[in-house]
């Protein structure tokens, strides 16, 4: 039975997905509570971050498995 991922890409999808979680909810409330442009900074921070955490596991998984 082939596999749709492989392990690699499941860890990192994984690690992507637990550090952004994109919730319309959240946004519009730190929009309300600190302003669209804070809330846009955050919505960005976040993403680069989840970015760099996905190509960190994908160099380091490529060296471990």
């Amino acid at each position: 039975m082939s596999m749709v991922l492989t392990y690699k890409q499941m860890i990192t999808f994984t690690l992507i997905t637990v550090v952004y979680i994109p919730c319309l909810a959240t946004f519009l409330s730190l929009a309300r509570e600190q302003g669209l442009r804070r809330a846009l900074e955050s919505s960005l921070l976040t993403m680069v971050l989840a970015f760099l955490v996905g190509v960190a596991s994908n160099i380091i998984l490529s060296f471990l498995l």
